[in-house]
C-alpha cells in the first residue's frame, strides 16, 4: 500500500510520505510544485494534526464512544481532515456536517422505539386475530398504493403539461463572452477505472468552455496504487489536477468529494463520473441558467441517459427507466417545487453554497439523494436543465445488483435521517411537502420491498383459488378489494403507459417492446431492495462499487455510440401509431373535462369587437410554419388596434391549455383531428353569443363553420392541397380529403367571404367553385423586424432550408442536388433548420449519401438564430410541391438572400425568377444543382439577386396585412349590424295585431 498523502500547506500541493513518519518519526517532504521547505516549518500545527486524524487512527486503540465525537478540521479555512471518532472506529470525512443530519447512525432512538413498537404489535395482532391483523395490514398497503398510483399520475400530467425545465436557445449560448467566465470546477472520482480514463478525458476536452477557466479535480483513493501509477505515467492538460485522498474510513465516493471540494476554485462545481460523457455546451447552460433562475435555486441537474442502450435486454431496461425519471418524472416533480432527489452526476453547485452545506454525507451510500433533500430543507431549490449527460448502462446483472442495491440502501438512509426531525420537517416545509418526500423517497423503497408479497398474493387467488382464495376474499373485503383491484389494473398499465410515453419522447420505438417485459426488470429491483435491506442492518456504509467501462469490452464493441438495432418498419410503425393514439386520448379527456370546468368571459365593453380565429395549430406548435406565422401576426396587431382576439387550435401534448401570447388568447384543445369536433361544441358551449366574427383557416380541411356560427365567416385558404392530397395519401384517407376540400368545402363556403395570400391560390380558388373574384381578397405576408440581421455573408459557400420537414416540401430533392453541388464546391454548407416527421428519412438520407460534413440539421431556432442563418446564407433552397405563398422567401428576401424555388404555386408569386431568385422546375435534382452552382459561383450574379430580393421585400409588411385584413373584418361586422337592425322592424310588423273598431 501506498503511504504518499497529498495535503495543502499555504496553498501549495504537497506529496508527503508518512512511511518514514512511521518509522523513525521524521518526515520527507515531495513538493511537486517550488516550495520552500521553510513554508513547511512554520506549519507545524497543521502537520500536528494531520498526524493525529491519519496515522494515529491506524494503530491507537480508540476507546468505545458511546455517542459520536467530532474531529476538527486540520485548518479553518477548509473542512479538511475533519471527521468523528464513533463507538471504536475514526472516521475521517473531510465534512463538518452535523451528525443529525448524518447517516452516520442509521436509525434515531425514537425510530428504533417505533419499530419494536411496531413489530410487536403486529406479533400480539397475529396471535390474537390473524384475520383482523390481516385485514388491518392489507387496507394500509392498499391504500397506500392507490395513493401512490394517484401521485404518479398527477406528477406525469404536470410534466406532459408543461415540462419544468429550464431550456436555452442556440443563440444564448453563441452570445456568452468567453472572457466573462467564471472558473469551473469539475470533481471526477476516480477509483480502479484506469482503463475508462482515456473516454473521460477525451470527453473533457470536448467541453466548450475556456480550458484556462476549467479546475478539474481527479480524486484518486489512496490505496488505487494501480491508477496512481498509471496517471503518473501520462501527460495529462494543464488544466487536469490529480489529488490523492488520504486513505481512511468510511471508503465512499461522498468523502472524496469532500476533500476535492476543500481543493475547489470555482465559483460553480460539476461531478462527473469516470464514464460520463457530458453535452459539450453543458457547462454553459448551467451558467446561464444560474443567471437565469431565482437565487434560491442552488443546484442544477443536467438529465442523464445512456450511450450503450442496446447492449442487452438489461440495458435496454435501464435506459427506459432513466428516460421516465429524467424527462418526465423529475421535471414534473419539480413544478412541485418540492424535494428533487439528484442524480450521482452531472450535478451543478454553486460553490459557496455547497460548503456552507458541509458538502455531501459521506455516510450515505446515495449521497446524491440525501443532499438533495437537504437542499429543500434549508429552504433551497433544484432545477432541471436541458442538458443530457451519457453514461455507461450496466449490462452484467450482478453488477446491476451491487449498483441498485447500493442506490436503493442510500435512499433507504436517506429516509430515515430527514424523517429523525418530522415535526420540525412539517413545521418548516408544510404537510404537502412532507408527504411528497414520502412518496419520492420512502415511498419508492416500500413498495419495492413489498411488491413480491403483493405478487404472491394475486398469484395464489388466480392459481390456488380452492386453497387459497376464500381467505384472501376475507382479507380484502370491500371497499378495500376494490381499491386494491383499481390499483392492481389501472396502476400497472400506467406505470407502463408512462415508460412508453418516456419512449416516444425519446423517439426510441425500438425499446418500446420491452416495456412490455417490464415487470421482469421490477422483480429484480425487488431481490436488490432485499439486499439494500440486509446490508442497511449489518453494512450500512459499505459501498457497493460498481465495475464501469464494461462496454469498451470485445464482446460489446459491435454496439457503437451511434448504431441501433433495426426494428421491423410495420412494429415500429404500430408503436408509433399507439403512441400516438395513446397521447391523444389524454389530450381529448383533458380537452372535455375543461369543457366542462372552464369559462368564457362575456363581451368586454372596453374591446371593438370579439374575433375568434379557428386553426389547426398556432405558433408554439412543434409543427408550427407559416400559416400560423401569417395568423400570429396579424391576431396581435389586431389585439394592439382595441380588438379581442382569440385562437382556438388543436395541442401537441406540450403546451398549456390556456394561453395569453401578446395579448392573443389561445385556447389549445384535442388534437390532430378531434380539434374540430371540439371546435364545434367549444363554439356551441363557450363561444355562442360571445364572438362578433369567425376566422375560419383551411388546412386541408377547415372547421366548416357556417354550419354551426350565426356570425359573419372568414374562409382563409393559403392554399389548394388537392395535388398533395393525391401524392401523399392513401386510399381511403385520399379520397375522404378530397371529397371534403374539393366538393363540400365549395358547397358550405359558397358565397362566404374568402381571405388568400397570392394569385395563383385565387385562381385555384376561383376554378374550384367557390365564388367569384369579388368575394376573395388577397393579403399577402409580411416580414417583422425580428426577421432582419446585419450578419455578414459567411465565407465558404452556404445553403439554407428553413420550414417544416414533411414529405411534400421535397427536402430530399434538395440533399440529392447538394451531392452534386459538393463535387465542385467541397466546402459548401447546407443548413436544415426546422422539424417535422420527415427529420429521420432526411438524417438517413444525408448519412447514406456521406454529407455529414457539408449538412447540419439546427431543428427548430429562435428569431434571432433565424434571422442571422438568413443574413449569412448565400442562398434559400425552397424546393416544396405546393405553397401558398412561401413565408420564408420574403424573410430571405428581406435579409438580401435570394430563393431557388420550384415553379408551383404560391412561389411563382414570391420568387420574381431571374431577379430575386431562381425558379426550376419542381422535383428536378439537376436543375436544382444548376441553379445552386450559378449563384455560388457566379458572384456578380448573386450580388444582383441579394439586392434586388432586399428592395422585393420592402413591399411586405405585416401592419399593411393587418389592416387591410381589419377593415374588411369591420366591414362584415356592419354589414351584420344593419342587417339585424333591418330585420328588426319587419319581425315587428309581422306580429303586429290589426286595430278592432268598437
Amino acid at each position: 500500500m501506498s503511504n504518499y498523502r497529498s495535503i495543502d500547506i499555504n496553498n501549495a500541493v504537497v506529496i508527503v510520505d508518512f512511511s518514514m513518519m512511521e518509522k523513525n518519526a521524521t518526515m520527507r517532504i515531495s513538493n511537486k510544485i517550488t516550495n520552500d521547505i521553510s513554508q513547511i516549518a512554520n506549519n507545524t500545527a497543521i502537520f500536528k494534526r494531520l498526524y493525529n486524524n491519519l496515522i494515529r487512527s491506524k494503530f491507537e486503540r480508540l476507546p468505545n464512544y458511546s455517542k459520536p465525537q467530532a474531529i476538527a478540521p486540520i485548518d479553518q479555512t477548509t473542512m479538511r481532515g475533519a471527521g468523528v471518532n464513533y463507538k471504536t472506529k475514526r472516521y475521517i470525512t473531510h465534512s463538518t456536517l452535523p451528525f443529525s443530519l448524518s447517516a452516520l447512525k442509521t436509525f434515531s432512538t425514537p425510530q428504533k422505539i417505533i419499530m419494536l413498537g411496531l413489530l410487536l404489535l403486529s406479533i400480539f395482532g397475529f396471535t390474537t386475530s390473524a384475520i383482523l391483523t390481516f385485514q388491518i395490514l392489507v387496507s394500509v398497503l392498499s391504500i397506500l398504493y392507490f395513493t401512490d398510483v394517484v401521485f404518479n399520475l398527477v406528477v406525469v400530467l404536470r410534466s406532459l403539461q408543461s415540462a419544468d425545465e429550464i431550456t436555452f436557445e442556440k443563440s444564448e449560448i453563441y452570445n456568452i463572452d468567453d472572457k466573462k467566465l467564471p472558473i469551473y470546477t469539475l470533481l471526477c472520482p476516480l477509483y480502479k477505472e484506469a482503463h475508462i480514463f482515456p473516454q473521460f478525458l477525451s470527453a473533457i476536452n470536448k467541453l466548450d468552455y475556456p480550458k484556462e477557466k476549467l479546475d478539474v479535480l481527479l480524486l484518486l483513493e489512496e490505496d488505487d496504487v494501480e491508477t496512481i501509477k498509471i496517471l503518473d505515467k501520462m501527460t495529462l492538460p494543464y488544466y487536469i489536477k490529480k489529488l490523492i485522498v488520504p486513505n481512511s474510513l468510511p471508503k465512499t465516493k461522498p468523502k472524496a468529494c469532500n476533500y476535492g471540494l476543500s481543493f475547489a476554485k470555482g465559483e460553480y462545481l460539476v461531478i462527473f463520473d469516470a464514464e460520463d460523457i457530458p453535452d459539450p455546451l453543458q457547462l454553459k447552460k448551467a451558467y446561464l441558467a444560474f443567471k437565469k433562475v431565482p437565487k434560491d435555486v442552488q443546484c442544477l441537474q443536467a438529465k442523464l441517459n445512456y450511450y450503450n442502450p442496446r447492449a442487452n435486454v438489461l440495458t435496454r431496461f435501464f435506459t427506459v427507466e432513466y428516460a421516465l425519471w429524467f424527462d418526465i418524472m423529475l421535471t414534473g416533480l419539480q413544478s412541485f417545487n418540492s424535494t428533487l432527489p439528484l442524480g450521482g452526476t452531472s450535478n451543478h453547485f454553486k460553490t459557496k453554497k455547497l460548503k456552507e452545506l458541509h458538502g455531501w454525507d459521506p455516510f450515505n451510500v446515495t449521497e446524491d439523494a440525501d443532499l438533495g433533500v437537504r437542499l429543500f430543507q434549508k429552504g433551497y431549490r433544484t432545477a432541471v436543465i436541458d442538458s443530457v449527460t451519457l453514461e455507461e448502462a450496466t449490462s452484467e446483472t450482478k453488477n446491476w445488483i451491487r449498483q441498485r442495491s447500493r442506490w436503493l440502501k442510500g435512499y433507504m438512509q436517506t429516509y430515515f435521517v430527514h424523517t429523525r426531525n418530522y415535526k420540525d420537517f412539517i413545521d418548516q416545509k408544510g404537510i404537502l411537502h412532507y408527504i411528497i418526500f414520502q412518496f419520492t423517497v420512502g415511498g419508492k423503497v416500500l413498495f419495492i420491498l413489498i411488491n413480491p408479497l403483493m405478487w404472491v398474493i394475486t398469484l395464489l387467488y388466480f392459481t390456488s383459488y380452492s386453497f387459497a382464495g376464500q381467505f384472501l376474499e376475507t382479507i380484502y373485503a370491500p371497499p378495500v378489494s376494490y381499491i386494491a383491484v383499481v390499483s392492481w389494473i389501472f396502476g400497472n398499465f400506467l406505470f407502463v403507459y408512462y415508460y412508453m410515453i418516456a419512449c416516444g419522447r425519446k423517439k426510441e420505438w425500438d425499446l418500446m417492446k420491452y416495456v412490455f417485459l417490464i415487470p421482469v426488470y421490477w422483480a429484480l429491483m425487488s431481490f436488490a431492495g432485499a439486499i439494500a435491506l440486509y446490508q442497511l442492518i449489518l453494512k450500512p456504509h459499505y459501498w457497493e462499487k460498481t465495475t464501469h467501462g464494461m462496454h469498451l469490452a470485445s464482446k460489446y464493441k459491435k454496439y457503437s455510440l451511434d448504431k441501433k438495432l433495426s426494428v421491423h418498419p410495420v412494429f415500429q410503425g404500430i408503436l408509433t401509431q399507439a403512441y400516438s393514439v395513446i397521447t391523444s386520448i389524454k389530450i381529448n379527456i383533458l380537452g372535455a373535462y375543461n369543457l366542462l370546468t372552464t369559462s368564457v368571459p362575456e363581451k368586454s365593453p372596453n374591446k371593438r369587437n370579439h374575433i375568434l380565429i379557428y386553426n389547426w395549430r398556432d405558433t408554439s406548435h412543434i409543427y408550427a410554419g407559416g400559416a400560423e406565422v401569417y395568423i400570429h401576426e396579424l391576431a396581435r396587431r389586431w389585439v394592439q388596434e382595441g380588438s379581442r382576439v382569440t385562437i382556438f387550435c388543436g395541442n401537441d401534448n406540450r403546451s398549456v391549455h390556456n394561453e395569453k401570447v401578446d395579448g392573443v388568447e389561445v385556447v389549445r384543445r384535442g388534437g390532430t383531428y378531434s380539434v374540430y369536433i371540439f371546435g364545434f361544441l367549444y363554439y356551441f358551449f363557450k363561444f355562442r353569443g360571445k364572438v362578433d366574427l369567425v376566422v375560419d383557416c383551411e388546412n386541408g380541411i377547415p372547421f366548416f363553420t357556417p354550419l354551426y356560427a350565426r356570425v359573419p365567416v372568414i374562409l382563409l385558404i393559403h392554399h389548394v392541397h388537392q395535388e398533395i392530397f393525391r401524392v401523399f395519401l392513401k386510399f381511403p384517407l385520399r379520397q375522404i380529403a378530397e371529397f371534403m376540400e374539393g366538393t363540400l368545402m365549395p358547397l358550405v363556403y359558397k358565397n362566404k367571404q374568402i381571405v388568400t395570400v397570392s394569385n395563383s391560390s385565387m385562381n385555384e380558388i376561383i376554378r374550384m367553385g367557390f365564388t367569384d373574384s369579388k368575394k376573395i381578397k388577397i393579403i399577402p405576408n409580411g416580414v417583422t423586424g425580428m426577421n432582419f440581421s446585419s450578419q455578414p455573408k459567411t465565407l465558404n459557400p452556404s445553403l439554407l432550408y428553413l420550414g417544416r420537414l414533411k414529405n411534400y416540401k421535397n427536402i430530399d430533392i434538395a440533399i440529392k442536388a447538394f451531392t452534386k453541388v459538393v463535387a465542385e464546391f467541397s466546402n459548401a454548407k447546407f443548413t436544415i433548420v426546422g422539424s417535422g416527421e420527415s427529420y429521420v428519412k432526411l438524417n438517413s438520407l444525408v448519412k447514406k449519401l456521406k454529407l455529414e460534413k457539408n449538412i447540419i440539421f439546427l431543428g427548430r431556432v429562435s428569431e434571432e438564430e433565424k434571422a442571422r442563418q438568413l443574413s449569412q446564407s448565400w442562398a434559400v433552397v425552397q424546393p416544396s410541391q405546393m405553397e401558398g405563398w412561401g413565408i420564408t422567401v420574403i424573410e430571405a428576401n428581406a435579409n438580401g438572400t435570394p430563393v431557388i424555388a420550384s415553379r408551383v404555386s404560391g412561389l411563382v408569386d414570391s420568387v420574381i425568377d431571374g431577379q430575386t431568385g431562381i425558379l426550376v422546375e419542381p422535383k428536378h435534382i439537376d436543375h436544382f444543382a444548376h441553379a445552386i452552382k450559378n449563384i455560388f459561383g457566379d458572384k456578380a450574379l448573386r450580388k444582383t439577386l441579394s439586392e434586388n430580393a432586399f428592395e422585393w421585400a420592402k413591399n411586405f409588411n405585416w401592419d399593411t396585412s393587418a389592416s387591410n385584413f381589419q377593415k374588411l373584418i369591420h366591414g362584415l361586422i356592419q354589414e351584420e349590424e344593419q342587417s339585424k337592425a333591418a330585420r328588426v322592424p319587419i319581425a315587428l310588423s309581422k306580429t303586429k295585431k290589426p286595430a278592432t273598431s268598437i
